[in-house]
Order: C-alpha cells, then sequence, then structure tokens
C-alpha cells in the first residue's frame, strides 16, 4: 500500500496527529498543576501510540486481511468510473516535470527535520569534546571542570561536567547540591531519555502538542531531581531554590536539549513551578483523570484506523486463476476476430485459457462494484480496492458475488466462461488505477501455475 494515498495517510499520519493535539487539551482541563514523571511518560507514550499501531497497519495490510464486524468497516468503496467501457486506456502525455504540493510539503518537512537532527548530533558531538578535554575538579571522583559551559551537565559516561566559573563562585555545599541533582539524572538514564525527546522534537517539529510533552517531561524529570535533592537536604531546600534563582540569568537557555542538566527547562515559568514545589513540597499525590480520559479517547481513534487498513488490507497479491494458460498479454496484438486480417487491436487487459468452471479468484481485498452481465465483456465483476484500484473480471461463466459483497484475497468470486464477445472459455483479466487501464502482470500474476501451450 502506497503510504501517501489519502487512507494511508488518515491511518498512520492525520488521525494519530489530531489525537496528539487533542491529549494537551484533555490534559490541560482535568490535570492543572505540577507534571508527574511516570505521568508525562506515559502520556508521551499514548500520544506516540497511534502513530506505531498506524504504520504497523500500514505494513500488515501487505500481507494479512483484515477482517471486521460490518458496523466498524467503513464502506470506501467510491463510484466506479464511468469512463471504463470498451475503448482504449486514457493516456497521459509525459511533459516537463513540474513538482507536486505533496513533494514540496515533504521536502519542506525532511530540510527541516535533518536540520534539527544535525543541531542533535552537532549538540553530541559538541558535549563529547568538551567531556574529554575537562579536568578532573578535586572535588569528587565524578565531578570534572571545563571553561565550555554555562551550566552544569551529565556527559554520555556518567562524569558531571561542572563550569569552571561557576565552581569558584558556590560554596561546597551549593556544589554537593548541584552534583546530586546530575547524579540523580545518571541514575535515571536520562543522557539516552533527553536525546530521545530531542529526537522526537526533530520529527514532529511541526506539531506543537508533542513538542509540547517533550517539554513536559524534560520539566518532569527536573522537578523529578529537584525533589531527590530536597530529600537527600531537606535542611538546604531554601539554599537549594536561591543557588536556581542566583544562576538563572546566565544559565536559562544555555543547556543543550540533548543532555540533562540542572537547568535544562528554558522559560521563567518553569522554573517558578521548580521552586514552589522546592520550598512547598506535595504531602500527598493528587489523582487526576486526565490520563485515563485521553487514553479512553484513544479508542475510537484506533477503531478508524482498524477500519480503514481493513479496505487497504492486501493489495493484489493472489492471481485470479490457480492453473491456466495465458494466451493473450496487455497492449497491441492481432485482432482475434479478424485471424485473416492485419487489422491490430490495443488488448486491455490479459487472457487466460482454461476449463469451462474454474474457479476465478479475488486478487486482493475490496468491494463489488459491478457484477452483472455487460455487451461483450460477458459476465463481468469489478472489486475496488484500495488507492483507487480496481480489478475486472470478464467473459465468466456466471458471476457468485452480488453489488456490495465484501471480498478477501483468494476468494471464488465466479467459474470461468465464455461469454460474451469471446473465441474460447477464458478470462479476460483487467486492473485500472486512477481509471487508466495498466498492465495487470506488473501488479500481480494473472496465472498461479502455468499450463504447457496445446500443440497445434
Amino acid at each position: 500500500m502506497n503510504p501517501l494515498t489519502p487512507n494511508a495517510l488518515l491511518i498512520w499520519l492525520a488521525l494519530p496527529l489530531a489525537y496528539a493535539a487533542l491529549v494537551p487539551s484533555i490534559r490541560a482541563m482535568t490535570q492543572p498543576g505540577m507534571p508527574e514523571d511516570r505521568a508525562e511518560k506515559r502520556a508521551l507514550a499514548l500520544m506516540l501510540l497511534p502513530f506505531l499501531i498506524g504504520g504497523a497497519l500500514l505494513i500488515g495490510a501487505r500481507f494479512v486481511p483484515i477482517a471486521l464486524p460490518e458496523f466498524v468497516a467503513l464502506d470506501l468503496a467510491g463510484p466506479y468510473p464511468s469512463d471504463l467501457g470498451h475503448g482504449h486506456a486514457e493516456r497521459v502525455e509525459d511533459g516537463p516535470w513540474t513538482p507536486s504540493p505533496v513533494s514540496l510539503i515533504l521536502a519542506g518537512y525532511f530540510g527541516v527535520a535533518l536540520f534539527k537532527f544535525g543541531q542533535l548530533a552537532w549538540g553530541r558531538w559538541r558535549l563529547y569534546r568538551i567531556a574529554s578535554s575537562a579536568r578532573p575538579s578535586g572535588l569528587e571522583e565524578d565531578v570534572d571542570l571545563t571553561a565550555d559551559l554555562s551550566v552544569p551537565v551529565i556527559s554520555g559516561r556518567g562524569r558531571i561536567l561542572m563550569p569552571s566559573k561557576l565552581a569558584e563562585t558556590l560554596d561546597r555545599a551549593s556544589l554537593d547540591l548541584i552534583v546530586s541533582h546530575e547524579r540523580r539524572h545518571d541514575a535515571r538514564g536520562d543522557q539516552r531519555y533527553f536525546v530521545g525527546l530531542a529526537a522526537l522534537d526533530a520529527i514532529f517539529w511541526f506539531h506543537p502538542g508533542l513538542r509540547w510533552q517533550t517539554a513536559r517531561c524534560r520539566l518532569a524529570a527536573e522537578l523529578d531531581c529537584d525533589e531527590t535533592v530536597c530529600a537527600e537536604h531537606p535542611e538546604l531546600r531554601k539554599t537549594y531554590a536561591d543557588l536556581i534563582v542566583k544562576t538563572l540569568h546566565n544559565a536559562a537557555g544555555h543547556a543543550l536539549p540533548c543532555a540533562p542538566a540542572v537547568f535544562s527547562p528554558r522559560t521563567k515559568g518553569e522554573f517558578g513551578m521548580r521552586l514552589t514545589k522546592i520550598m512547598r513540597p506535595r504531602t500527598g499525590a493528587r489523582k487526576s483523570w486526565g490520563l485515563p480520559l485521553a487514553a479512553l479517547s484513544a479508542l475510537p481513534l484506533i477503531v478508524g484506523q482498524l477500519a480503514l487498513a481493513e479496505q487497504a488490507s492486501v493489495q493484489l497479491v493472489v492471481a485470479p486463476v490457480e492453473e491456466g494458460r495465458v494466451t493473450s498479454r496487455f497492449g497491441i496484438r492481432h485482432d482475434p476476430f479478424n485471424p485473416k486480417g492485419a487489422q491490430r487491436s490495443n488488448h486491455l487487459g490479459v487472457d487466460v485459457a482454461g476449463p469451462s468452471g474454474t474457479p476465478i479468484r479475488a486478487a486482493g481485498a475490496g468491494v463489488v462494484t459491478f457484477a452483472a452481465y455487460d455487451g461483450a465483456y460477458g459476465y463481468r465483476i469489478d472489486i475496488q480496492h484500495a488507492d483507487n484500484i480496481v480489478t475486472r473480471y470478464a467473459q465468466l461463466l456466471r458471476v457468485d458475488v452480488e453489488v456490495g459483497d465484501r471480498v478477501i484475497p483468494g476468494q471464488t468470486i465466479a467459474p470461468m466462461g465464455n461469454s460474451g464477445r469471446s473465441t474460447a472459455t477464458h478470462l479476460h483479466f483487467e486492473v485500472v488505477v486512477d481509471g487508466t487501464r495498466v498492465d495487470p502482470e506488473s501488479l500481480v500474476p494473472a496465472v498461479e501455475r502455468s499450463l504447457p501451450r496445446k500443440r497445434d
């Protein structure tokens, strides 16, 4: 399934993005106050889950048919194109290439995303270089001094990088508070966690809801580390708060987004929240319905994704005839109704010969949009698939399905016959993509096992 078709975009992008914008609104209305680390991580996972489900459905729909109850499935089969009679296929002349709106949007998205990832890579490389050139501090075994940073950070190897100027201006008690904070980051594994959050910011740079949630996750991590420091040094709460205020003007905004730091939040509002929690610790956890309501709101989204995926499940993967012999392929051929003449005609499908009554199978999952006798086609069945693909089966002995029936790949829909404008028992098989007939064998074999050609 093409991931850029309307149905596919709804499954893996549009619906998940809409849900990711809905979650912050639900939580803001039902869960005011301080972020809690575990709850923020769960909320982020909940916002990302529909993207994972959509991607899995998009991949799985190629191999496994999705069968849903009738009340869940969506009827996405549009009307059969009116210009698909017995004439020639519509041809579009090649012209000068012009970028489509979709290609321009994709180019813009990937351009910004690559720039963001470049910033992330630069930050990691810079942190590595700073850590390599830092010198031992003499304060603690895991603390190094550097003149290249404005704020303390924890390196990828668990070393605490302390700015030299900051170490000179602070007393030992204040330095111990900073070290405790950074050690908590190391124990939590925030080096990798913050890199992951920065990567999500690069991928979803255009989505304010997801970036809001990654900021909440960073703030929740800082609050957790603050709480650990205050629990270890309860008598120094005011000292710790004064330390944050003292370094606010010099430190705010200087921390790398990929490295956990004491002062990594970038807004004064976040600093105010941290100071409030330090000076007024919460005595008991307050229950909130924000996360359960957000999780509950995901159920309709997932049902919609499944219903859309059912229509897209398993494109053309089954040969219409199990055993037969291809007698005429797609393209220009001699007219079989004028064997002695030189007249040539454009054959718009593939003919497969076989015994009368040979089962004809649906090439993929879809909805029957035509099932009746149709002049030169004889008994004919059309099946609408996802991505605006239609398969046509003609010259049948009869039709065994009705308009509106949902079929799965390999389902028998009719027996082979010799109806209509036909010279012998065979299946005439066509594939129509976006209103244009294409070579069926470019998408699916017309016959699974070929029979030996009869001798003349």
